[in-house]
């Protein structure tokens, strides 16, 4: 998946922004869904991206292993700079 840029960037504090000025979230409806990318060719896959707690800054991606046929989970902080927590 591809994530989406902020419009611009607040020149005083840093802040990525929307087109309209409000603070840029890519995780927002307005960028859903985001755009895709064929990586490689191979065995499909599943997964899903949903909020398993709405009072961390993470997002959860539960996907389907096809090799080890297993079920993974990993959890990713939102912001800037998004990084895999586990």
């Amino acid at each position: 998946l591809e994530c989406p840029q902020p419009a611009s960037i607040d020149p005083t504090t840093g802040t990525p922004l929307e087109t309209d000025g409000t603070q840029f979230d890519p995780f927002s409806s307005r960028h859903l869904p985001w755009k895709t990318r064929v990586l490689a060719t191979g065995p499909d896959v599943m997964f899903c991206v949903a909020d398993l707690d709405i009072t961390d800054d993470t997002i959860e991606v539960i996907s389907s292993q096809f090799f080890s046929k297993s079920v993974a989970l990993h959890s990713i902080r939102r912001g800037p700079e998004p990084k895999v927590c586990f």
